[in-house]
């Protein structure tokens, strides 16, 4: 029975993830910062590696909202990622810590497949990219995010791990 004022709804209407432009977001993001920190670590056009930075070299105010997977090529082709750090922000804002788990563990289901799909999209190009998107959440529905994610690569030309970064939006109209 619906209750008053409230719609019925799937939750898979509010996971997605949309690839957006650098410019589109917001001039006073922390995406905008992990980008700078990012493509400061090495020059165009190669790509940075994990060995370019540790964790105090990382800007601290984005440090709790990053996240650092290692990629894991599978026999079949498919691309699977091990949580190696997630900040402790990253980490309320999803509702658990993934922290040494495959993706697969946790976001294998249909309605989430497109967040390791990003990742996937991030590795295959060996850019970085940038995502307007919904996830989900251990006591929420969903969490609306900005999220920018950025190829590291050992050899400067192979991704071998992610950089990420989910900063929650603000939802004064930009869900749309």
């Amino acid at each position: 029975m619906a209750q008053w004022g409230r719609q019925p709804f799937s939750k898979t209407d509010f996971l997605f993830a949309k690839r957006i432009d650098l410019e589109d977001l917001p001039k006073d993001s922390l995406i905008r910062t992990a980008y700078a920190f990012w493509r400061a670590l090495a020059p165009e056009p190669s790509l940075p590696a994990r060995s370019d930075f540790d964790a105090t070299d990382v800007p601290r105010k984005i440090m709790p909202w990053v996240f650092l997977h290692k990629v894991v090529r599978n026999e079949n082709g498919t691309l699977d990622y091990r949580c190696k750090l997630m900040g402790t922000s990253a980490v309320a804002t999803i509702g658990f810590d993934p922290t040494g788990h495959l993706n697969t563990e946790y976001f294998s289901t249909p309605e989430l497949r497109y967040l390791n799909e990003s990742l996937d999209l991030t590795v295959h190009q060996a850019i970085p990219t940038f995502w307007k998107a919904g996830i989900p959440h251990a006591r929420y529905e969903t969490v609306a995010v900005w999220r920018g994610i950025f190829p590291l690569a050992s050899d400067r030309k192979t991704v071998n791990m992610i950089l990420g970064i989910g900063e929650p939006r603000r939802l004064s109209g930009d869900m749309k």
